[in-house]
């Protein structure tokens, strides 16, 4: 574990891929929840992709976990415009990939989240109790309650693509979890599936989504 400024630890977990799956997200999700067991953690915060999160965007989650209990909370997360795939300098760098390090809100929307006006028209409030299949785990947080009761996330989606998310957010809302969107809670991914070839069509080649609508049938 090391600590970095204002007081912060950060542990560097490792989550080796093992040779008949695809990759390691979920197998990865279960080791922080058991080291965040360990460390006597409150809550769980997920952040996946090249992202930009809200200077308040910690004390916001903290705000919804406060006034509803055991609840898996989501905030939005839209694509941004710029940096451009024309912007990266190095595509296997191990800090940043492109020229400087991007420490301002990336610029422009291409895609905005339809959680936020299509899905869930309400006011801009906090405390909007959403359908499981909209928990999204890029940028979100999770009551460390629930973890406790022993629900973890399904490694049979290690082998393909996606859903995990789902699947882990319906399992909790079957134990009496809260699905909670936060609208204020805006976070901006960079277009990252642009910067990488085949991404997107690796997406639609390992989609778990069959997997996960069986599963979520029994």
């Amino acid at each position: 574990m090391a600590t970095i400024r204002h007081g912060i630890s950060v542990d560097f977990l490792m989550t080796p891929k093992r040779p008949e799956k695809y990759r390691n997200l979920a197998a990865a999700y279960n080791q922080a929840a058991q080291r965040a067991i360990e460390i006597g953690a409150n809550y769980l915060v997920s952040l996946q992709d090249y992202i930009w999160v809200p200077h308040d965007g910690l004390e916001m989650f903290l705000e919804v976990h406060d006034v509803v209990p055991k609840a898996l909370v989501t905030g939005l997360t839209s694509h941004s415009e710029k940096p451009t795939k024309d912007d990266i300098a190095n595509i296997k760098g191990a800090y940043t990939i492109f020229k400087e390090p991007l420490t301002s809100k990336p610029e422009g929307i291409s895609w905005h989240d339809v959680r936020e006006a299509d899905l869930y028209p309400e006011e801009n409030i906090k405390t909007i109790k959403c359908k499981p299949d909209h928990w999204e785990a890029n940028w979100a947080s999770i009551d460390m309650e629930v973890i406790r009761d022993g629900l973890r996330w399904d490694e049979d989606y290690d082998i393909g693509v996606a859903y995990e998310n789902m699947d882990f957010a319906f399992r909790a809302f079957k134990a009496g979890a809260t699905c909670v969107l936060d609208k204020r809670n805006h976070a901006i991914s960079l277009p990252h599936r642009t910067y990488f070839e085949g991404e997107e069509e690796e997406i639609k080649e390992h989609s778990n989504r069959i997997m996960y609508e069986q599963k979520c049938m029994i």
